[in-house]
């Protein structure tokens, strides 16, 4: 099989290495390494290790945008390394070498090596013995999960710290189609051997040791950024990384940085690099930056704000023979870090609508065709909105639709 990447267009030296003892034996050695191990070639960058005499960075990439129009290896965090004055070591999933449309695949490895995430973490085990410095593994969304779970998998995993936003923790709880295309590009070796069905993939994952999730690690330093209106990876993930342990060195930080998966601003990122290059603790750091506007919901606190302020909408819009019932509450403007789930009973109290998670783009809006026929009985509906805090405390609120309507006619331009 042949695998497609082009190391020339980097224009860096290249080194060619046969193992993962070569490559240690070449280190630190700038530029890229290939390292010919287990079939698959995993392409290192190197640059300026010497530059900082306490620390490196440690770069892993998210999905890779453009995809269709470039080719692996990927590096992530040059401009970070080089504004920050700090030494980088950068890895490019190998995985990705395998089919020219795959853009994420976590590290995890593939066919020809299922250890990919453990060779990774012995390479940056050795580095840190090499050198004597400590290492700051940085990665957003993939990249982050990546970086959280390499972490784990190391001896000197206290002589380093993770800084990520919006990591998965679990990948098949991610996007389901992301996830069918890397275990099918990496781990399928024909057609019929191709699989769509998560529970399925799990277990093959399981089978072959495949370290596709994270287990909480109260003992590790990660810093963790998160998205307050990136809904689903907040339910799905982050509430994973917080354990009831009083010595949890762990931290984790709300930014507002837009509606969905959304990584915070460079200025940020850059400022946290800098903080965790002088040795301050990551709770300390924390502290030290710049709160959003609104606060994180947490329903040990804020449940009697709640109470006041939250207010519910139902809007009937008539459009010609057409009826729309618009559902709305004020939560994005109140909070970050919430779910929002709908539920309409009839006056019976049967289920009429279940609107199960909104996701962040949705600020809690949703829009509903009404039959002509069914327009009378939505007066005698309740509608019950539940609303969740960031770990899960669930705050539940009824109004009838009579009391919280309003009827709108529009016009359609002609």
């Amino acid at each position: 099989m042949s695998f497609s990447f082009d190391t020339t267009a980097w224009n860096e030296k290249i080194w060619y290495e046969d193992n993962k003892n070569d490559f240690l034996e070449n280190f630190p050695g700038g530029g890229i390494h290939q390292i010919d191990d287990e079939m698959n070639p995993l392409h290192v960058f190197i640059k300026n290790i010497e530059i900082n005499a306490e620390f490196i960075l440690v770069g892993f990439s998210a999905a890779i945008t453009k995809r269709n129009t470039r080719k692996p290896p990927f590096f992530s965090f040059q401009s970070i390394a080089d504004k920050s004055n700090i030494g980088l070591i950068a890895f490019s999933d190998p995985s990705i070498n395998l089919d020219e449309k795959l853009n994420l695949a976590w590290y995890l490895g593939n066919r020809f090596n299922k250890r990919l995430t453990f060779d990774i973490a012995f390479i940056l085990d050795a580095i840190v013995e090499i050198t004597g410095k400590k290492l700051i593994f940085i990665g957003g969304s993939g990249g982050g999960f990546a970086a959280l779970n390499i972490h784990s998998k190391m001896k000197n995993s206290h002589l380093c710290v993770s800084f990520v936003w919006n990591p998965q923790t679990d990948i098949t709880f991610y996007n389901k189609s992301a996830v069918v295309k890397y275990y099918n590009a990496c781990f399928s070796k024909s057609s019929s051997e191709l699989v769509n069905d998560l529970s399925d993939i799990r277990n093959r994952f399981e089978e072959n040791g495949i370290p596709y999730k994270l287990n909480k690690r109260a003992d590790l330093k990660q810093l963790v950024f998160v998205n307050g209106y990136d809904l689903d990876h907040i339910r799905s993930h982050i509430r994973l990384l917080y354990v009831n342990d009083k010595n949890d060195k762990n931290a984790v930080f709300f930014g507002d940085w837009g509606n969905g998966h959304v990584q915070p601003d460079q200025a940020s990122i850059l400022k946290t690099v800098n903080l965790l290059m002088q040795g301050s603790d990551v709770k300390d750091i924390v502290k030290l930056l710049e709160l959003p506007s609104r606060s994180v919901l947490d329903l040990n606190y804020h449940e009697t704000d709640l109470k006041l302020k939250l207010q519910m909408y139902a809007l009937i819009v008539s459009q010609g023979k057409d009826f729309i019932l618009n559902l709305r509450c004020n939560i994005h403007q109140l909070y970050l870090g919430y779910q929002v789930r709908y539920h309409l009973h009839d006056k019976d109290g049967e289920m009429l609508y279940n609107s199960e998670y909104l996701l962040g783009t949705d600020v809690g809006e949703i829009f509903l065709v009404l039959p002509k026929d069914k327009l009378g009985s939505v007066n005698d509906c309740i509608l019950q909105l539940y609303v969740e805090d960031y770990v899960g405390r669930v705050f539940t609120i009824s109004k009838p639709i009579s009391e919280i309507k309003r009827i709108h006619r529009t016009y359609l331009l002609k």
